[in-house]
């Protein structure tokens, strides 16, 4: 299918990061994908590390190092960007605190030979399923049998920041929106995200959804130009540190966990709970959102339900 990359978006959880990459290690076709690593010169140092160590293994990737102080919307903005245009037919864009399926870009491949002109992504991960009115994901889409839902995608209105994106679609639809100007809509106070909505007013004001980041836009956009997406019934890529400025609540579960240790010591102590199956009591309130992923499967008989 040609150059299709992954942009993997970092900035404070290096730990994370290291089992993000080593999922996208043992990917089935990974040597056909350039890899792109995103982060800020502020990022954690740990990040670098982590980068480093990818490296020596021969994980190949590209580091990309934007300016300090660039928030979250303008980094994932950018990195999307940065996936767009180097992409054939799409790009993969997931954030640290993902890890993905054996058979992941087995699926990227086939979604968009079959569904790139129709839609404009497939969320692959546990949490995608739509969102209560304060922006929290119900999962109400999770299937509880896998065996049986394996092989299906759902037609959703929402979209999920761990997600294959079409580039055709990107870059008609979401990419104008993508600008100075909805950049500066986004503050860091003390660690949590503060969003106007002045931009969100002027460019979509009969839609008072009130989720402001990427996703939300991406969602706005599709209300107005009629478009919609696609997610697995069944997760190819799952969420396995449920915290971050956005989790604030959280934070106390992880600290509890990882505080004073080094970075190896985190990965090591990540690692044995995810080996033990205790890695979803980390994640407090949130904990119904860990969900297994699967052994591979070969994608020969996918499905849309609508």
């Amino acid at each position: 299918m040609g150059l299709n990359p992954i942009v993997v978006a970092a900035h404070l959880r290096p730990e994370l990061l290291h089992f993000c990459l080593e999922s996208l290690s043992l990917c089935r076709g990974i040597e056909q994908h350039h890899v792109y690593l995103c982060c800020n010169e502020d990022s954690d140092p740990e990040v670098f590390e982590v980068s480093e160590l990818w490296q020596s293994r021969g994980f190949s990737l590209e580091l990309k190092v934007r300016p300090a102080g660039w928030g979250m919307e303008r980094a994932n903005g950018e990195a999307m960007k940065l996936g767009a245009d180097n992409a054939s037919e799409y790009f993969v864009f997931i954030m640290e605190d993902e890890r993905v399926s054996a058979d992941f870009l087995d699926l990227a491949d086939y979604a968009a030979k079959c569904w790139s002109h129709y839609y404009f992504s497939v969320s692959t991960s546990a949490h995608m399923g739509g969102r209560n009115w304060m922006g929290v994901w119900t999962n109400k889409l999770v299937a509880d049998d896998y065996e049986r839902d394996v092989e299906k995608l759902i037609e959703t209105e929402d979209f999920g920041l761990g997600t294959v994106i079409f580039k055709r679609q990107f870059d008609k639809y979401l990419r104008p929106y993508l600008c100075e100007e909805f950049y500066r809509c986004e503050m860091v106070l003390d660690g949590h995200h503060i969003y106007s909505t002045h931009f969100h007013r002027r460019h979509f004001p009969d839609d008072r959804a009130v989720y402001l980041g990427i996703d939300g836009l991406a969602e706005k956009v599709a209300r107005k130009e009629g478009f919609k997406f696609l997610a697995t019934m069944v997760p190819r890529s799952h969420t396995i540190g449920f915290y971050g400025a956005h989790m604030s609540s959280n934070f106390d579960v992880w600290r509890r966990e990882l505080d004073g240790l080094p970075l190896a010591g985190k990965i090591a102590k990540i690692s044995r709970a995810l080996d033990n199956n205790k890695i979803q009591s980390w994640f407090g309130p949130w904990a119904t959102l860990f969900k297994p992923l699967l052994p591979d499967n070969e994608w020969q008989h996918l499905c849309i339900v609508k």
